[in-house]
C-alpha cells in the first residue's frame, strides 16, 4: 500500500471509535502486511477507546464496505474501514474478509486470522499455508503484549552441506525444489492465536477464505507480476499451471478469476478438523 494513501486513511478513521493501538496492527500484522504500514497504525491511532474485551464482549458493529475496486492492488483498495475497526491487507478481498467476520460478531483475533486466511488464498505469491509468520496481541486488560513466533523451521534432517554440490554452493537447490522447502508454520500459528484468543468458532472465521478459494478472487498486480516472471517453472508442474495458467500455457493476467478448488477442500478441513 502507499505510504501516504494508507496514513490518509487512517487519519480519518482514528476520528471514529477505534480499537487499541497494537490490537490494530495485529490485524495489519497477522494479515502479512509490512511492519512500516503497521507502525502508520500504532502511531495514527492514539487515542483508543473500545478494548479487546470489549469487542469480545460485543459485535464489531462494521459497516459495510464499499463496491470492489476494478484494481485490487491500488493502493486505497487496500485498507477496508468499519465503524470499530480497520483492517488493512495485501487484497482488498482480504481486508473485506477480516469486516465481514467483525460483524460477524468477531474479536479482533478473529479478524486477524479471517484476514491472513484469505490473504493466503488472494495473494499466494508473499504467502500462503506453506509458509509461517509473527503475531503481536496486546491485552489490553492484562496490560501485556503477547507475541507468537511461527515461522518455518528448518527439517529435521537438514545439514550444513545440504545446497553443496561438488564442492560448491548451489544457490538454485534452496530456492527450487524439495529442499528448499521449510516446515510450515502458518496453520498452527494462526490456529494456536484463535485457541487461545480467539471468540467465533473457526469454521466461521475460515468461511470467507474458503470461499474465495472455491469461488476465485480478482488477481492483483502482484501474483500476475510474479506468475508472469515464472512461467516456465510453472509450466513444469502441472497442478500449479492448472490453476495459475491458462490452457494454452499463457499467464494468468491481472484482473482474471483465480478459482482454487483443491485449497478450498484443505481449508474446509483444517476448520473441521483444526
Amino acid at each position: 500500500m502507499n505510504a501516504s494513501a494508507a496514513l490518509s486513511s487512517l487519519r480519518r478513521f482514528s476520528m471514529r471509535r477505534a480499537v487499541p493501538t497494537l490490537t490494530a496492527a495485529l490485524c495489519l500484522l497477522a494479515a502479512g502486511c509490512p511492519n512500516s504500514l503497521a507502525r502508520l497504525a500504532y502511531d495514527e491511532l492514539r487515542r483508543p477507546r473500545a478494548t479487546l474485551d470489549e469487542l469480545s464482549a460485543e459485535p464489531a458493529a462494521a459497516s459495510a464496505p464499499s463496491a470492489a475496486s476494478e484494481e485490487p492492488d491500488a493502493a486505497a483498495a487496500q485498507l477496508v474501514t468499519g465503524e470499530r475497526i480497520v483492517v488493512a491487507a495485501e487484497h482488498r478481498d482480504a481486508s473485506r474478509a477480516g469486516i465481514e467476520v467483525a460483524k460477524g460478531g468477531g474479536n479482533v483475533v478473529d479478524v486477524a486470522v479471517a484476514t491472513a486466511f484469505a490473504v493466503c488464498v488472494a495473494n499466494p505469491s508473499s504467502c500462503g499455508i506453506g509458509g509461517g509468520g509473527f503475531l503481536v496481541l496486546y491485552l489490553a486488560r492484562e496490560r501485556r503484549a503477547v507475541a507468537l513466533d511461527y515461522r518455518e523451521v528448518a527439517p529435521q534432517a537438514a545439514h550444513r552441506d545440504m545446497f553443496v554440490r561438488g564442492g560448491k554452493v548451489d544457490p538454485n537447490l534452496s530456492r527450487r525444489g524439495g529442499l528448499a522447502v521449510g516446515v510450515p508454520g502458518e496453520v498452527a500459528g494462526l490456529l494456536a492465536a484463535h485457541r487461545a484468543y480467539g471468540k467465533l468458532p473457526l469454521a466461521k472465521v475460515m468461511a470467507p477464505a474458503i470461499r474465495f478459494a472455491r469461488d476465485g478472487v480478482a488477481i492483483g498486480a502482484h501474483l500476475a507480476e510474479t506468475i508472469a516472471a515464472n512461467v516456465a517453472a510453472i509450466r513444469k508442474s502441472p497442478p500449479m499451471a492448472t490453476i495459475l495458467l491458462h490452457a494454452d500455457g499463457r499467464p494468468r493476467a491481472a484482473g482474471e478469476r483465480l478459482q482454487q478448488p483443491q485449497l478450498a477442500a484443505t481449508l474446509s478441513r483444517i476448520a473441521r478438523d483444526r
